[in-house]
């Protein structure tokens, strides 16, 4: 039989219990320092976004590009509307007068015109003539003072009422065996009608047509011609 060797268990006493816990920690906390995860490093700021363009912006210095102007053109302002007070406006146009015998006259004419006040205008006309009669043809140039009311007027038509008067210088005698200075008295009636919206319009009208040389060279030496004008012609603003 195996003898048995007693051992005695010698109580610890407090102080070295105290050391030895303390070795036992700091072990424990060397240990755990070795295992720490190191610091990771930073990314770069353009590794996470690589798409993003920090370049300097370009800078143009071209000027704006206008914007394309209307090809519709505005109407005529209140003041200068067709009848308006002041208004000025200009007029070419043909006409010719036939004296239902042996003579047609024609001619061409530029007026200017203005409203002295709403649909009461007063015009200056100039023209120039070519007389068809019996002996020789003549031409002839006019100035004539010419007035109308525009006693209706509409949104794009009116209609009027006329009378003028003029002179004439002629090539020769008008009528044939008249004088070359005449006047030229007028009454007659007309219509306008707008045809754009920048102002242009149409006029046409019907008329007495008369030359004489008011007896300037006495009763007996004043032969006269009457016929019936028909005229049209284009008026836009002046």
């Amino acid at each position: 039989m195996s003898a048995r060797i007693p051992v005695r268990l010698w109580p610890m006493k407090p102080a070295i219990l105290s050391f030895a816990i303390g070795a036992a920690a700091t072990s424990l906390a060397s240990a755990a320092g070795s295992e720490t995860t190191p610091t990771p490093t930073p990314t770069p700021f353009s590794a996470v976004s690589p798409a993003l363009d920090v370049s300097p912006a370009t800078v143009s210095l071209q000027p704006a590009a206008e914007p394309e102007a209307a090809t519709t053109q505005p109407p005529p302002a209140a003041s200068s509307a067709f009848g308006a007070e002041g208004s000025q406006w200009g007029s070419i146009g043909y006409g010719a007068a036939d004296n239902f015998e042996d003579a047609v006259d024609q001619y061409l004419y530029f007026t200017w015109s203005t409203f002295l006040a709403t649909d009461i205008e007063l015009g200056l006309e100039g023209g120039l003539w070519y007389f068809n009669q019996p002996g020789d043809n003549e031409g002839g140039l006019s100035g004539t003072v010419l007035f109308r009311w525009h006693f209706i007027h509409k949104e794009t038509w009116t209609a009027y009422i006329a009378a003028g008067i003029g002179v004439l210088i002629a090539t020769g005698n008008v009528p044939d065996t008249g004088t070359s200075f005449d006047l030229l008295p007028r009454v007659g009636v007309g219509i306008t009608k707008q045809l754009t919206d920048t102002g242009l319009r149409l006029d046409l009208g019907l008329r007495w047509h008369h030359i004489s040389n008011a007896r300037i060279h006495g009763d007996d030496d004043n032969p006269s011609r009457d016929g019936l004008m028909l005229y049209a012609g284009l008026t836009f603003p002046f």
